[in-house]
């Protein structure tokens, strides 16, 4: 019994892992790509990804803090405080996404210039951002999401 249950999380596991592991993949071919077509592509990628990252990064904390709060409150057994921790720790995520997703459409035509003096890449990355600002909210929205439900 205990072997089946160890087996049953280990496909559990390995599947999870697997999904991660093709993310991280993805995120290198497309680099890989980048890097064929040009530098200025590159470069633009390379900053792309790493807001990114930093954007995911603002609200995977908010996520984080409510997961524990959540965590917190079902632990002490108050079912009311773990929901209204739940509801206002998603809805604070997803203003946090939001807000930093209006401030980098605001400043996306400066952006560039934090990693690159290439006028090329900094139009590149402007015009990316510009896309990518929409995509946050909604990659902000899962992040809250997948950790407090």
């Amino acid at each position: 019994m205990l072997l089946k249950r160890y087996f049953l999380f280990s496909e559990t596991l390995s599947l999870s892992l697997s999904v991660h592991r093709n993310e991280w993949w993805s995120f290198e071919i497309v680099a890989l790509m980048a890097g064929v077509i040009s530098d200025v592509a590159l470069a633009a990628q390379t900053v792309v990804l790493s807001t990114a990252t930093l954007m995911f990064m603002i609200t995977f904390g908010v996520a984080i803090a409510t997961n524990v709060r959540v965590g917190n409150a079902l632990g002490a057994g108050d079912v009311k405080a773990a929901k209204r921790s739940a509801v206002v720790g998603t809805m604070m995520g997803l203003c946090t996404a939001l807000g930093s997703s209006v401030i980098l459409l605001c400043i996306r035509n400066f952006w560039g210039y934090l990693f690159s003096d290439d006028e090329e890449v900094v139009h590149l990355v402007a015009s990316v951002l510009l896309i990518y600002s929409i995509f946050a909210v909604f990659d902000g929205a899962q992040a809250v999401t997948n950790l407090t439900f």
